[in-house]
């Protein structure tokens, strides 16, 4: 459990950083979906412990957000389905459900084949039940982009406030 909770936080530490970025997209696998793959491989062995749960969440946010050709990778790979499982498993965890929503938005933002698969998963309802029942995520107009997205499934709650600093 440790090695792969280790590994998915750092995942996250490499990816806040634009060389960590950039290093990472050089990775045969992340461009393979390798990544992807272990990073669900956490989420899915790990269930029960939401420290793991959230950096795994949090990585897959981070490694989607790095490039559109990861970000398909999300659907294929089966991780958007480990998310929403997380998301079920996890229901008054307001960390662990903030990154795997932040995930999902992620892997949706700006790419209408992931979001049309994503809808098909359910993903919407399952966001959308994220921010009504924890009201204090806010992801500052990171995912404003969704909005008609996620109105396909009835109202939209994400929140527009400007990030602080």
């Amino acid at each position: 459990m440790q090695v792969q909770d280790v590994g998915c936080a750092l995942v996250c530490a490499l990816a806040w950083h634009p060389a960590g970025q950039a290093a990472m997209l050089k990775q045969p696998e992340v461009k393979s979906g390798e990544a992807v793959k272990a990073v669900k491989q956490a989420l899915d062995r790990h269930p029960h412990q939401p420290v793991v749960q959230r950096h795994a969440c949090m990585a897959l946010w981070k490694l989607v957000s790095l490039s559109p050709s990861v970000q398909k990778q999300i659907v294929p790979e089966g991780a958007a389905g480990s998310l929403l499982k997380t998301i079920d498993r996890h229901k008054d965890n307001e960390d662990v459900c903030a990154a795997a929503a932040g995930a999902l938005l992620a892997s949706a933002l700006g790419n209408e084949r992931v979001q049309d698969e994503l809808t098909k998963l359910g993903a919407q309802k399952s966001v959308k039940h994220v921010l009504s029942t924890h009201n204090s995520i806010n992801f500052h107009g990171e995912f404003d982009g969704l909005r008609a997205w996620l109105k396909h499934s009835k109202k939209s709650s994400i929140k527009s406030k400007k990030s602080r600093e």
